[in-house]
Parts: C-alpha cells; sequence; structure tokens
C-alpha cells in the first residue's frame, strides 16, 4: 500500500480485479481485521478516525446480500462507468460528526464533474467502532456553476474494523468491505465543502438553454410529419423535460 494512489488506478477501487485478486485482497483484509479487535483505542475514540481518504478497494465477494457497488452506487456499475469514467473516491470524516463523500467523473471521459454527499455521522452499538450515517440527498455538479440534488436521502452503517496512520478498514452493514487510504489527491478535492454548493444563475442559464434547445429539435422533428421523425422525436423531448423537472426540483 505504499504506492497506494498506484494501487488504487490499477485496480479501479476493486472494480478492475479477478476475482482471484479480490479474494486475495479479502483475505488480507480478514487477517489485519483481526488485528484490528485487539487495537487500543477503539477507533471512535481515536483521532486518527479523521481525515480525508481515498478508497482504494471495495468489494461485494463476502457480502450476498449487498447489491450493486458499494463505493459509488449507480455510477459505479457498468452502465455507470461506461458514461462517468471515475477519477477519485474519496471519503472524508471530520470532527465532531461530519462525513462526505465524492466520486469525482469525467462525463463522456471529458467533462469533469462529481457527485457528492454531506451527511452526518452517530454512534452505533457500544464496541466504539460502528457509526450510523445520516446522508442528504447526493450533488451532482458539472461545469458552468451547475449543481444539483438528484435523488432521495440515504443512511448507512459502517464498522471501522482496523486504523492506522495510513490505511482504515470498513466494513458495511450488510458485510461489504473497504480500504481506505490517508491522504493522495483526497487532500485537496474541497471534502469539506461537499453537498454546500448551489446552482449558480449562469448554471441555470446553461440548463435553460439546454432544455430549451431539446425541445425544440423534437418539435421540429414533431413537424416533419414522417413516421419516423415522430419516432426519433421522444428522446430530445424527454432530455429537455427531465431537465425542467430537475431544475424545478432543485428551486
Amino acid at each position: 500500500m505504499r504506492d497506494q494512489h498506484k494501487v488504487q488506478s490499477f485496480s479501479d477501487s476493486g472494480v478492475g480485479l479477478h476475482e482471484e485478486e479480490e479474494a486475495t485482497v479479502n483475505k488480507l483484509i480478514n487477517q489485519l481485521e483481526a488485528v484490528g479487535k485487539q487495537q487500543e483505542p477503539s477507533p471512535l475514540d481515536n483521532p486518527l478516525i479523521f481525515g480525508n481518504f481515498g478508497v482504494a478497494f471495495s468489494s461485494t465477494q463476502q457480502a450476498p446480500k449487498q447489491s450493486g457497488q458499494p463505493a459509488g452506487g449507480g455510477f459505479r456499475s457498468k452502465p455507470g462507468r461506461l458514461l462517468f469514467q471515475t477519477k477519485e473516491l474519496c471519503q472524508s470524516i471530520f470532527e465532531p460528526n461530519l462525513a462526505t463523500n465524492k466520486v469525482a467523473f469525467a462525463l463522456l471521459g471529458c467533462i469533469p464533474g462529481s457527485i457528492g454527499l454531506r451527511g452526518t455521522f452517530a454512534p452505533q452499538g457500544d464496541k466504539q467502532d460502528t457509526v450510523k450515517v445520516d446522508f442528504e440527498p447526493p450533488r451532482l455538479s458539472l461545469p458552468g456553476g451547475i449543481c444539483l440534488a438528484v435523488g432521495p436521502t440515504s443512511s448507512v452503517v459502517l464498522a471501522t474494523t482496523y486504523l492506522d496512520k495510513r490505511v482504515r478498514l470498513g466494513r458495511g452493514g450488510r458485510g461489504s468491505s473497504f480500504v481506505f487510504t490517508r491522504g493522495g489527491p483526497c487532500e485537496s478535492a474541497g471534502m469539506k465543502d461537499i453537498g454546500l454548493a448551489r446552482t449558480s444563475v449562469l448554471g441555470y442559464t446553461i440548463l435553460l438553454m439546454l432544455a430549451a434547445t431539446f425541445c425544440a429539435v423534437s418539435f421540429l422533428l414533431l413537424s416533419s410529419g414522417t413516421l419516423w421523425s415522430k419516432v426519433i422525436a421522444a428522446p430530445p423531448a424527454l432530455v429537455g423535460v427531465a431537465i425542467l423537472f430537475g431544475l424545478w426540483l432543485n428551486i
């Protein structure tokens, strides 16, 4: 884990590993978790719990009840990765009880953007190693001052099973395993401000222009009168309406 960013890039935070390689990493995680059970102080009493971390690895191999990617959700699914090329996966924990997540991506491989989560956490149980995090709606950020809420609130349970100066291991409520590595690009990712930005006037203008363009294209296609043009008029109309609906939800 010395060159943690190279490991993260090579495996795409675990997605790029073969099944045998993933099993090997999980075996090492299990060994470190055994050490973690003997660590003092407990994770929630240890100041090392706070900081900026990159998600170097995540796996559902030992979590049969977990569906989808445990880190990044739909943006990290197979269809999602075709549209959103992942650049960074970050998670930060700040005193006294703030947690933020960020998936930085390149839309279609060229348009930079991110999806961020901001929430507060509270201890769960009596072992001082588990928290429940209640997140606000995720916010999608794109160039031009666009920052939109794009989903519902959510909550997760995460246990810290091993902790040192460089590495934090985590277990999700359904058994997913995580390796978080301290520092790297996530130190300069603006993690403390995740979830605070709102769409600017320029952003609203851009979105309204896009919605108008898609609706105009759909109208022109419908006006041509041919069956084929009427069929292909539906997608731009839906995109235009979706943009307007998203704007309405964020007013």
